[in-house]
């Protein structure tokens, strides 16, 4: 809740501080408001970092955003993004799971990727459960498995994947 009120609280600064310097600066000095919304995405940046090490799992999700696009005044380093997504991860959080696994689906270590599928899948996150399917239908870390890549997208579909339906549906029509 605190964190979701300092974020609040900075939006509205930022937010605020534009408008009041876009009238109160001779000719929009863009210099001097470009330096106030750095020095609040800055403060963001500060406010984020200190509750995702103290296990916020969202602020350590959109730390890991941060990192992952070289947002917020941050250098894109995958291997720090990949760092706080994983802590989230580690605290159940299925979409953090998911995002773990496709992080080393980008890498190429579909084993490790399979894992953290298999993790987000137990708390029946959809996306996961495709991404399973996939795996098991192109062979990708496990055994080509036409069955199973079928069970795994009949999941995801009745979990609300609508690319899931859209393949099961193919494979119906056959």
């Amino acid at each position: 809740m605190k964190l979701m009120i300092q974020t609040i609280l900075i939006m509205y600064l930022s937010l605020n501080a534009q408008n009041v310097f876009a009238e109160q600066c001779p000719q929009n000095d863009e210099n001097r408001t470009a330096a106030i919304i750095d020095g609040l995405i800055k403060l963001d940046l500060k406010l984020t970092k200190e509750c995702a090490e103290k296990g916020n799992v969202r602020a350590q999700k959109d730390l890991a955003i941060a990192y992952a696009s070289g947002r917020l005044g941050i250098a894109q380093d995958l291997d720090e993004a990949l760092k706080w997504e994983t802590k989230a991860a580690l605290q159940g959080d299925p979409e953090a799971q998911y995002d773990v696994g496709l992080s080393y689906s980008v890498r190429e270590n579909y084993q490790k990727a399979m894992e953290w599928y298999l993790k987000a899948s137990e708390q029946n996150y959809a996306k996961a459960q495709l991404y399973i399917g996939m795996l098991y239908a192109y062979g990708n870390g496990v055994p080509r498995d036409v069955d199973k890549a079928i069970y795994w997208y009949r999941k995801a579909a009745e979990n609300g994947s609508i690319s899931a339906q859209m393949v099961i549906a193919n494979i119906d029509q056959k």
